[in-house]
């Protein structure tokens, strides 16, 4: 039996073609071996050698084993290294972003401290509100005129924070700017001090409006000695008024009517201050190039001709030159000027700024007191017919001036 197996096992390593070589085949117990198998020369025998797999592989098993294992370790290592690295780009990024973070802090702060430093270095009180009424930023003059710190007041609504005596001036500016960039206006308190106003609008990045700067500045040891001149420059007007009215008596008191009702348009336009006395001077003003008229043409009683008005023109230009070089606080010369192009029809421009609707208000009074005052050619026009006439010589006279200029006469402001 065993030579019959033996037998069998060579005849598969022959039909295996497995002669010369190693293979793998269970043995004659059936346990896996390897097989050597070799012809035996001039014999039909073969001769077999046989190891089992176990003992043949067990060297090899352990090598492997080692190799896999040492593998394994050195996996565990890379991925322990590479967690370890990725840890450290982690750490070194997240350090970087602290570095930065703090960086921009410090560079806040240092921004932070020049703002606080400039707008503290403000004489006047200064606010920055968003949204037309929230509390963004107050310096200390602010503070310290309602008794308060300045972080108590950030994020309060304005109408709260502001004394009872700015509250008035200082939101109708607010609801005034409208597209205008800045708006003001001058006020005075209970105790009669004297404050200038103004508020600047600040575009956002789109460019819409958004917060608004304002202040208000203590302006009454200013406006006393403003005041004080005045006087000064009111009394040369009434010098050079009374040369006038001896000169042209049928144009008596001509230019102290167009004077007080200028004012009086201003006041009801609610113009500030500094714009009701330049209408009030301007407008006492605009008659004094009859001192330059030859006096044969003030007393005329024909119909003056073109050239007539052209004498007269002349004159008005050679006064408006002498006024120029004037030094006075108010400008006097520049809205004068303006005031006598749109009564000859010589200002075409139209708009918002303030020098050009203060001589719309002189314009407008000065024509308005010729109309109705009786000339050695003509005898005076109606009140009705002096106003219609208005609007056909200044066709661009705003609708409210024409409004104030009529309520100045109704209440008889042009009287006093």
């Amino acid at each position: 039996a065993q030579e019959t197996s033996l037998a069998g096992l060579s005849g598969d390593l022959v039909a295996a073609r497995g002669l010369g070589r190693l293979q793998r085949a269970p043995d004659l117990s059936g346990e896996a071996s390897l097989l050597f198998g070799d012809a035996v020369d001039g014999s039909p025998l073969v001769l077999v050698a046989s190891v089992p797999q176990a003992l043949a592989l067990a060297g090899v098993d352990q090598r492997e084993r080692a190799l896999l294992t040492a593998l394994l370790l050195a996996l565990v290592a890379i991925v322990a290294v590479a967690i370890a690295f990725n840890r450290h780009l982690a750490g070194i990024a997240a350090a970087q972003r602290a570095d930065a973070t703090r960086r921009e802090l410090d560079t806040l702060a240092r921004r932070e401290a020049l703002l606080k430093a400039v707008v503290n270095a403000h004489p006047g009180a200064l606010l920055l509100i968003r949204d037309g009424r929230t509390v963004v930023l107050v310096n200390a003059r602010f503070a310290g005129e309602i008794g308060t710190d300045a972080p108590a007041l950030v994020g309060k609504p304005l109408e709260t924070v502001l004394p009872a005596a700015w509250r008035p001036a200082v939101l109708e500016l607010l609801r005034r700017r409208g597209d205008a960039m800045t708006v003001r206006t001058d006020f005075k308190d209970a105790q009669q001090r004297s404050y200038a106003a103004l508020v600047a609008s600040l575009s956002d990045s789109a460019g819409q409006p958004g917060a608004a700067l304002v202040l208000v500045d203590e302006i009454t040891e200013q406006v006393q000695a403003r005041e004080r001149r005045a006087r000064v420059y009111r009394g040369i007007v009434a010098i050079l008024l009374e040369a006038i009215d001896q000169r042209d008596p049928a144009a008596a008191a001509h230019a102290r009517r167009t004077g007080v009702l200028a004012r009086a348009i201003a006041v009801r336009l609610g113009e500030g201050e500094r714009d009701v006395e330049t209408a009030a001077l301007a407008g006492s003003l605009q008659g004094v190039g009859k001192l330059f008229v030859p006096e044969a043409l003030l007393r005329k009683t024909a119909k003056l001709s073109a050239e007539d008005h052209q004498t007269i023109d002349d004159a008005a230009q050679h006064w408006l030159g002498l006024l120029a070089q004037i030094s006075i606080d108010y400008p006097v010369a520049a809205v004068s000027r303006m005031a006598h192009e749109i009564g000859y029809a010589k200002w075409g421009a139209a708009g918002n700024d303030s020098l050009l609707r203060t001589a719309y208000i002189v314009a407008a009074a000065n024509a308005f007191v010729a109309l109705t005052s009786p000339r050695a050619y003509r005898p005076a026009r109606s009140v009705a017919d002096a106003l219609g006439e208005l609007t056909q010589a200044i066709p661009q006279l705003p609708a409210d001036v024409l409004e104030a200029l009529g309520h100045a006469v109704e209440t008889r402001k042009i009287e006093d």
